[in-house]
This record gives structure tokens, C-alpha cells and sequence, in this order.
């Protein structure tokens, strides 16, 4: 006989369909739900890794920033210290030069001339004295100019002092230190 199916199976198929295409689509909506959860996880983890490396590199920068600012101060104080040193060295330098200035006067003056002042301002020295004739005075400026201490001489004045026991003349000359020698 043939088989009839009194059952509504076209209304079972709509069903199956139906709760076929209800579960695909919840199983789609959990898979994209899923998905974008799993996205959401990611992109935190790597926003907060960026975070932390942010952090990282700006806490090296502040220690960077930190050693720049110790840097300038060490050289402030190291320009300082090199101005110090160049003063110490000059102060060294003038500290001798009375001692040569007075060892080259010894050798300088000549037999028969008296120094009565001298007078030292910066580089330039004023010479008062007394001599028996010029031609001592002449001998004394060629020696000052021969004198690797000593340079440009310059008589200001001289004049003949009778003291009644014998005749001089009283001069003041000037001159210079030379600044090589004194180095």
C-alpha cells in the first residue's frame, strides 16, 4: 500500500529549519561574540604593554634628563676649577716676578748710580736716582735694553745736583717688564 504520511511534515521541517537556523545563528552570534571578546583581550594586552614600555621610556628619559643636568653642572664646575687653575698659574707667574725684577736691577745698574725709588704699577716700573755722569746713565739704558727682563727705557728727567762734595745727576727713568720673559 502506499504510504501515506498523515503527519504535518512540512510544519516539522519549517520547525527543524527554524531551530536549525535559531542555533546557526546563536552559534555564529557566540563565534562573533567570542571573536570580539578575544580582540578586546588582545587589544588590552597590547594598549597595557604599550603602557608599560611608555613607563619604561619615560622613566629613562627622566634619568636622562637627570645625568644632562649633572653634566652641565660638572661642567660649570670644571670651567670653574679651569678658571681657578688659570689664575693660580698667573699668580704663580707674578708671585716671581719681584725676586727677577730685582735680580735683573742688580745686574743692571751699573758702578756709580744709585737707585733712590722704584715704583712697580702692572708692567711698568719708575726708576729715581742718582749717577756720577751721564755715560753711566747711557751704560745703565743699553744694559735695560740688552736685559731679556726688561725693555723700553725712557729717561723723563735729568738734572745736575751739586751737594757741595760732589757733582751728580738725578734722573727718573721708565721702562717696561717684558711680558715673554716673566712667562
Amino acid at each position: 500500500m502506499s504510504r501515506i504520511n498523515l503527519l504535518p511534515w512540512r510544519e516539522a521541517l519549517r520547525r527543524r529549519q527554524k531551530r536549525d537556523t535559531a542555533v546557526g545563528l546563536a552559534g555564529i552570534a557566540m563565534a562573533a561574540l567570542l571573536l570580539v571578546v578575544l580582540a578586546h583581550l588582545l587589544v588590552g594586552a597590547r594598549v597595557e604593554a604599550q603602557r608599560a614600555r611608555n613607563g619604561y621610556l619615560q622613566e629613562q628619559i627622566t634619568l636622562v634628563e637627570a645625568r644632562i643636568q649633572q653634566l652641565g653642572l660638572i661642567e660649570q664646575q670644571t670651567q670653574q676649577l679651569m678658571q681657578r687653575m688659570g689664575l693660580i698659574g698667573r699668580l704663580q707667574q707674578e708671585r716671581s716676578r719681584p725676586v727677577h725684577l730685582l735680580n735683573e736691577l742688580h745686574r743692571v745698574v751699573v758702578p756709580g748710580v744709585q737707585l733712590s725709588r722704584l715704583q712697580m704699577e702692572g708692567g711698568h716700573l719708575s726708576l729715581a736716582g742718582y749717577c756720577e755722569s751721564n755715560n753711566q746713565l747711557a751704560e745703565l739704558l743699553r744694559r735695560v735694553e740688552a736685559s731679556p727682563w726688561l725693555e723700553h727705557p725712557r729717561v723723563q728727567r735729568i738734572r745736575a745736583d751739586d751737594d757741595g762734595q760732589r757733582r751728580r745727576h738725578r734722573f727718573e727713568l721708565t721702562l717696561a717688564l717684558r711680558r715673554e720673559a716673566a712667562e
